[in-house]
């Protein structure tokens, strides 16, 4: 059903891979996926990868007011060895502070440095800095909004999940490693149905956003990929997975235990392609539309 459709889909679907280095040590790598939106190298993801990413600029913010407090501590005469101690210990830190980190766009030597976000809609776009047109050999059309989306309209869902990504870091050179067997990174699909519309607020009730609700569940990796119908149209950019309680509850027996299991569905939410084209719009961004 939607084997022409994934051939137009996984030519412009690329994996957004960032490695990191924690506080003590501690090596962590996460997977998202991004849709490339035109020959100028912008493209669209999800913003909570975008926020996830900017967490290493306010770990970074976080450390530097830690160094600068504990080296006003360790300078004043006036204190004692013993008390300086106590007084670096009562500072704020966190293991989870990030050190390092590294960000994969796709390809190497590309990189992106300004995002334009809008965190109600889950929705953030950029421009791919090295950008080379000749790796993207079609690009994507979205879903006139005007338009009405059909409930039950099949639907499919493209992204990265499954796959486990391994690093190393050389604190000499500051530099991390991809496990050779990261690369490719093999796309994943998955398919259901509009089943329903949402709709989200914003906290002060100035504006409102719409997702797509799909009858599949959304995949780890997958955030930020393309949702599309059989003609490779997009939909939605894949949000995140809610689970729906079904209101009923078997016991099963677990050795001499028995357990009570909650039954949910699994649901996607994808930020309906009309946050992604005002988004677009609003800075200029070229696109092609149905």
């Amino acid at each position: 059903m939607f084997s022409e459709a994934l051939n137009i889909t996984t030519k412009f679907t690329l994996p957004v891979i960032f490695t990191r280095r924690l506080r003590k040590g501690q090596l962590t790598a996460s997977l998202g996926s991004f849709v490339v939106v035109n020959d100028e190298g912008w493209f669209v993801t999800a913003d909570h990868i975008v926020a996830d990413l900017l967490r290493f600029g306010e770990s970074q913010d976080e450390i530097q007011k830690y160094e600068a407090a504990k080296q006003r501590i360790e300078a004043d005469p006036t204190v004692k060895d013993k008390d300086k101690r106590r007084m670096i210990q009562r500072l704020n830190v966190s293991d989870e502070w990030i050190m390092n980190q590294a960000v994969f766009w796709g390809h190497d030597g590309w990189s992106v440095d300004q995002f334009f976000r809008d965190p109600l809609a889950d929705v953030a776009i950029g421009r791919i800095k090295g950008f080379d047109a000749s790796t993207i050999s079609q690009y994507p059309v979205f879903k006139n909004p005007a338009v009405d989306f059909k409930t039950g309209t099949s639907l499919c869902r493209l992204g990265f999940p499954f796959h486990e990504i391994k690093s190393t870091f050389d604190v000499g050179t500051g530099l991390f490693s991809l496990d050779p067997a990261t690369f490719p990174v093999p796309l994943f699909p998955n398919d259901g149905i509009l089943t329903r519309f949402f709709i989200k607020d914003a906290s002060d009730h100035s504006r409102q956003v719409r997702f797509v609700e799909t009858s599949s569940a959304g995949l780890r990796g997958q955030s930020g990929g393309p949702i599309f119908d059989r003609d490779a149209k997009i939909y939605a950019i894949q949000s995140q997975t809610i689970s729906l309680p079904l209101g009923f509850t078997p016991t099963i027996k677990l050795g001499n235990k028995e357990i009570v299991e909650h039954q949910f569905m699994h649901l996607g939410w994808g930020s309906h392609i009309a946050n992604v084209i005002s988004l677009l719009t609003a800075n200029g961004v070229p696109f092609a539309m149905d």
